[in-house]
């Protein structure tokens, strides 16, 4: 199988010879091209980025209102089994 080689300006350079078995497919499988590329992609990546331990994140900076009634109810269950 010939294919035909231009230069960066876009003019004709020449053909070159590449295997038909490889260089000539009809159907590319999106899919096995797509978890290919992510697999590349993250083969790149050096892995020395930081993760947020449990005291990194903050959730919340509500305290607990001991009148709320399932408050109330948590806090009579714990003192019954202590």
């Amino acid at each position: 199988m010939e294919l035909a080689v231009k230069t960066l300006e876009g003019k004709a350079a020449g053909k070159a010879t590449v295997d038909a078995g490889i260089f000539g497919l009809e159907e590319i499988r999106g899919d096995l091209l797509q978890r290919t590329v992510r697999w590349q992609l993250a083969k790149r990546q050096a892995g020395t980025h930081k993760t947020q331990e449990r005291a990194d994140v903050s959730v919340t900076t509500n305290t607990v209102d001991l009148r709320s009634p399932s408050c109330a109810k948590r806090t009579i269950a714990d003192q019954n089994l202590a």
